[in-house]
């Protein structure tokens, strides 16, 4: 193995690497599926974003309605014991 290291023209492999062009398709297809990566990665950030915002907001409305039907509730009771007790 170490004969065929020792062997091994470094130099051929450099000189095809610096006379490789690449193809301007290429490049603009790379530069099209990493635009449409970003794209996608920012777009589902900002549905999960929204949804927990969503989540979050409904969560807040359904306790505030559930105070508010409680403190509705004891205040008629209170006001029923109250007329109750006077007759």
């Amino acid at each position: 193995m170490f004969v065929w290291l020792r062997s091994f023209d470094i130099s051929a492999v450099t000189a095809k690497l610096k006379k490789y062009k690449p193809n301007p398709q290429e490049e603009q297809e790379v530069v099209v599926l990493v635009v449409t990566a970003v794209v996608v990665v920012v777009v589902v950030v900002v549905v999960v974003v929204v949804v927990v915002v969503v989540v979050v907001v409904v969560a807040v409305v359904v306790v505030v309605v559930v105070v508010v039907v409680v403190v509705v509730v004891v205040v008629v009771v209170v006001v029923v014991v109250v007329v109750v007790g006077v007759q």
